[in-house]
């Protein structure tokens, strides 16, 4: 218990610390830190719930216990546990269930509205230069009257960045931070992970763009899409003065003692999931041991 209390806080402080590194650091480290911290809380918070209620339970039996006698099951504290976490999961999961919605009613209403198609870019009236609109099947969209006034490099550094989302599935990385995020509700350092990692994202799509123009190109591109786009997307607006500081003053990538700290909390998650999974096969019961005589 006590080593699951000192993970716990540890990735609850995480968020704070690996904030610091902003721009020092790997993107991909920053945002699978972040990931990470929130797993982690979410591994501790099960881990401590399935030792209050007691892996020697099936499910089905604890739950018939706490409904029809209570002090059988444990007394108050593994129901209370047990609802509690229920209620952290359902908030989740609702998020989740209500942003995949959001995501594909907008991606098929802007592929109805769409005026034409290029190789993997559809045209809309976005009000927005572009954006990344999906989960399972992300599709990029261009507004059909912004987009064609950036010049060519311009329009290749936007195409670039917007197709880094899709082939990264980086809808599906924001997804699973908010949805997890939303759980941990109404703690704000969940907020502020969820937010670091969509930022962050949007940072690995501008370097990769960037390879493949120039800084100064995508820097520019940013500038013309500073609208930011009103729409459930990941998109070449967000955080522009935040990215055009990043393209235009890059900081050396010198190493960083956070970035040790970021791997070393990615490698405790791991290490905590496979640890909790597997406590929990072995609590499992799946076939009685034990059988009626006849």
């Amino acid at each position: 218990m006590t080593v699951v209390l000192a993970l716990v806080t540890v990735g609850m402080l995480t968020p704070y610390v690996i904030r610091r590194l902003n721009g020092r650091g790997p993107t991909s480290v920053v945002i699978g830190a972040h990931l990470a911290a929130l797993m982690i809380i979410w591994i501790g918070i099960l881990d401590i719930a399935v030792g209050a209620v007691g892996l020697s339970h099936r499910l089905a039996e604890f739950c018939n216990l706490a409904l029809l006698d209570p002090p059988a099951s444990g007394g108050l504290r593994p129901v209370l546990a047990t609802t509690i976490v229920a209620a952290m999961v359902g908030r989740g999961i609702h998020r989740g269930w209500r942003i995949a919605r959001t995501t594909h009613g907008t991606r098929r209403r802007l592929l109805t509205i769409s005026t034409r198609t290029e190789d993997d870019v559809a045209f809309a009236p976005l009000g927005s230069v572009a954006c990344t609109v999906g989960l399972l099947r992300p599709r990029i969209f261009v507004d059909d009257t912004m987009f064609p006034a950036l010049t060519p490099r311009q329009r290749d550094a936007v195409l670039a960045h917007e197709r880094v989302h899709v082939r990264g599935f980086h809808g599906l990385i924001d997804l699973a931070a908010r949805c997890m995020a939303a759980g941990l509700a109404p703690w704000p350092g969940a907020r502020l992970a969820q937010r670091e990692v969509r930022r962050h994202l949007e940072a690995v799509a501008d370097d990769r763009a960037a390879a493949h123009t120039s800084r100064r190109t995508v820097a520019t591109a940013i500038v013309m899409s500073a609208t930011l786009p009103p729409l459930p997307a990941l998109g070449a607006a967000g955080w522009s003065a935040w990215r055009v500081d990043r393209m235009l003053d890059p900081v050396p990538q010198r190493h960083h003692p956070l970035v040790g700290v970021a791997m070393l909390l990615i490698l405790l998650s791991a290490l905590a999931l496979a640890q909790t999974v597997g406590h929990a096969l072995a609590g499992i019961h799946l076939v009685p041991t034990t059988f009626p005589a006849v």
